[in-house]
């Protein structure tokens, strides 16, 4: 399935792991739909975080681009949206990035659990470029498919005659309110976190970083400042070239004006003509304790059979926090996306009808939405479908769900290949 510009403005591409939640791949390339906090989160977008790549010649800057495609229309704004100087009317919002330097085509590759993205028709960049995404998809295997994880793979080619310095850039926002967030800087990772009790609902953690070795620079902090400072100081900072020069801040530099904090974390290599890399990214996330909010009034249902409307994600039993899994996808990338792969290939070379079988994938994406729900012990439940903030319904009704079959169809796919 390829979608190209316009047609790719209605893809939300999910990635993440069975009952772990998900970010949304948008068809531009963009993060979205960041439903990783226990509910679905649909239209939102966590700050600024988002993947750029630069060259470089001889200590001076070449290009630089954001790894996006062009933002797809209404340009007018978003309806329902009531915050200040955003909906409709207003625009764009700013977390699209839509005035940056990116590509001004694109192409998008759906087949559950891959996605491809190419980048095209842009003379300029000493380089052509893809994003592929994935995340764990082994049936046979329910522990490493409800990984916490976003699996990226950054692709550069470079198209030019002349030996390359290229930087690929991951940026990465803090969600959570001030001044409790705070930002860690690792050797090839940044950590994004709050202070605070880790037993309340929305406490947690995210991690983006490489998976590989190489030279690594970063920035604990973009530059804490009012309205735009923080993003054009990144821009700066970007545009200079070479190694990034770390920024750290004491909880107690926050200015009340900060609406986000960022930090970001840069690979940099070298590429000789006709030379290719692909650079894997990870994101991963932790946000450990759950209730029902549903639709259906199960807060209140729960408060009146004396039940505790507590429980804690599956995922959290097996990896500690967010650092822990990072450590766990990068020591098995290679196994995790062969067997990922393994069930892709098995699925979508069959000689099945083609419309049978992106039906087939299609609805296998659900198993990574927060429509998705894994107890501590592991068991599954699944809410009928996902609203814009809750699931909806009771949840787990057997006219909609019969996992023996669903999981059965999977395992015989891949026994089969």
């Amino acid at each position: 399935m390829r979608y190209a510009q316009s047609r790719t403005s209605q893809i939300s591409f999910p990635l993440g792991g069975i009952g772990a939640g998900c970010i949304g791949l948008a068809g531009n390339g963009r993060l979205i739909d960041w439903e990783i906090f226990n509910h679905p989160n649909k239209n939102s977008a966590n700050g600024f975080t988002h993947f750029a790549i630069r060259a470089e010649r001889n200590g001076a800057v070449v290009d630089w681009r954001l790894l996006l495609g062009d933002l797809p229309p209404p340009y007018t704004g978003e309806n329902g949206n009531g915050q200040l100087f955003k909906g409709f009317g207003w625009g764009p919002r700013d977390e699209n990035l839509a005035g940056l330097r990116h590509f001004r085509r694109h192409t998008f590759i759906g087949e559950f659990p891959w996605a491809r993205i190419e980048f095209q028709d842009e003379p300029d960049f000493p380089a052509a470029a893809a994003l592929e995404a994935w995340s764990t998809f082994i049936p046979g295997n329910s522990r490493d498919s409800s990984l916490p994880a976003a699996c990226f793979e950054i692709e550069l080619h470079n198209t030019s005659d002349q030996t390359t310095e290229f930087t690929v850039i991951a940026v990465l926002g803090n969600p959570f309110p001030q001044p409790e967030r705070f930002n860690r800087l690792g050797p090839r990772n940044l950590t994004v976190s709050r202070r605070g009790d880790p037993d309340a609902f929305d406490a947690g953690d995210l991690t983006i970083g490489f998976a590989d070795d190489g030279e690594f620079s970063g920035q604990e902090y973009w530059q804490r400042g009012g309205w735009q400072d923080s993003i054009e100081t990144y821009l700066h900072d970007l545009r200079r070239g070479g190694a990034f020069c770390n920024r750290t801040y004491s909880a107690a530099e926050l200015p009340p004006s900060a609406r986000f904090d960022h930090g970001l974390i840069a690979r940099h290599f070298t590429l000789q003509p006709s030379e290719c890399r692909r650079t894997p990214l990870i994101i991963t996330w932790n946000f450990p304790n759950c209730c029902n909010d549903g639709t259906m009034g199960n807060p209140a249902l729960a408060a009146a059979a004396g039940v505790a409307n507590r429980w804690k994600n599956y995922y959290t039993t097996q990896w500690q926090d967010s650092v822990a899994s990072f450590r766990y996808v990068c020591e098995n990338l290679e196994r995790l996306r062969r067997d990922t792969m393994h069930f892709h290939d098995a699925l979508f070379f069959t000689t099945l009808p083609r419309r049978f079988i992106e039906g087939i994938s299609a609805n296998l994406a659900v198993l990574k939405s927060p429509t998705c729900l894994r107890l501590e012990d592991g068991t599954f439940y699944g809410w009928e479908g996902s609203g814009v903030h809750s699931g909806s319904c009771h949840g787990s009704c057997t006219h909609v769900w019969d996992m023996r079959k669903h999981w059965h169809f999977c395992s015989r796919i891949w026994n089969a290949a």
